[in-house]
């Protein structure tokens, strides 16, 4: 096994909870009192159970698609794609292996605690836009004055004109441990500043995936520092992924479901739970948490275990239906947001500038 220090391409993927959750309004009546008791201390999400991070995923990424409309690669289906890779990150039982560290792990920590778009006091850091930073740790600046269409790296993210907004509207590559980079003509979030990609690999921490369904091979990776324990394996030439952390049993052993020397990209599933070794070490990820059936289809990223959460082949939409967001998760039953609880105007379709429509809340509403 030759292992080195390289970029590794994990999409920490899709959906959320909903044929275990159920339909409807299961999740909404965010309650921001009692949430501003945390905005001072740094959670330990391995503390959250899996109630409190789907809950907690629902809330960020309806504030995250309503004030930046992010995920707009992912439209018409962001609302799944989000609440997805949130509940990865608010939940080590859920995602055992790869916990979000770094980065990501700031970039989340931030967004759960959101309770305005733009706070009118940004020393605060309890709003949506105080969660995107340039690569220095600095506010994103305005971009967008006099560049209607503009497609463009901002710092680490990727972002986007339209809707009238001066400051622009941002997609979350950090979100899935990501950069924003170009590959060929298009801007996207990829696992380096140049998004397309010339060889599978490790580089540094650093994990390359190229995606071989496109016709200028885009750089599916990641930065294996965001996840695990913060380092990319390269196994053999073309296959690489993030060394994920073994939890320990309670003598204070490995767990004795996670073995070493079983280096390959087969996911299966035993019952909801989906089990792969990209890296060499078994991963578990846990799709009822998800709100979803494992099912295990071929494709996706092979170093991505999560990939077998969810159906592939679902069709349905987010959209809007009575001023609420109906929010689709694919191979999962829908939910209802309602978008008065989050003190957000009734459901919009906002258009993206490849045409995607994506359904979220509206602007925030006035305060009383």
């Amino acid at each position: 096994m030759r292992r080195s220090s390289m970029i590794y391409s994990t999409v920490l993927a899709t959906a959320f909870v909903g044929a275990i959750w159920g339909c409807g309004d299961l999740l909404h009546g965010t309650d921001f009192t009692e949430k501003s008791k945390f905005i001072q201390g740094q959670p330990n999400f391995c503390e959250w159970d899996i109630p409190t991070a789907q809950k907690h995923a629902v809330d960020a990424c309806t504030m995250l698609l309503s004030c930046e409309n992010g995920f707009s690669a992912d439209a018409p289906n962001a609302y799944g794609e989000c609440i997805k890779r949130a509940i990865m990150a608010y939940s080590c039982e859920a995602n055992p292996n790869l916990p979000v560290r770094g980065k990501t792990r700031e970039f989340w920590d931030c967004l759960w605690r959101a309770q305005t778009c733009e706070a009118a006091d940004p020393a605060k850091e309890n709003d949506v836009a105080s969660c995107f930073k340039t690569d220095d740790g600095g506010a994103a600046p305005s971009v967008c004055q006099n560049a209607p269409g503009f497609i463009n790296c901002v710092g680490p993210q990727r972002a986007e004109c339209r809707n009238g907004s001066p400051r622009g509207n941002f997609d979350p590559c950090v979100a899935s441990g990501r950069m924003c980079g170009k590959a060929g003509t298009e801007i996207v979030c990829a696992g380096s500043n140049n998004g397309s990609c010339t060889k599978t690999g490790c580089e540094d921490k650093r994990l390359h995936w190229c995606a071989p369904d496109s016709s200028t091979p885009q750089d599916h990776g990641i930065d294996c520092e965001n996840f695990g324990d913060q380092d990319c394996i390269e196994i053999d030439a073309g296959v690489a992924a993030c060394k994920p952390s073994v939890p320990q049993a309670p003598d204070g052993g490995v767990d004795a479901g996670l073995k070493p020397g079983c280096p390959n990209a087969t996911v299966t599933c035993q019952g909801y739970i989906a089990v792969g070794c990209p890296s060499g070490i078994e991963e578990r990820v846990d799709c009822k948490a998800l709100g979803l059936l494992c099912t295990a289809l071929p494709g996706g990223d092979s170093f991505d275990v999560s990939r077998a959460c969810g159906d592939p082949k679902a069709t349905c939409v987010d959209r809007c239906e009575g001023g609420n967001v109906i929010a689709c998760r694919r191979g999962g039953n829908e939910t209802t947001i309602k978008c008065a609880d989050y003190g957000l105007g009734q459901c919009i379709t906002q258009r993206a500038n490849d045409g995607k429509e994506q359904a979220t809340c509206g602007p925030p509403l006035p305060r009383p």
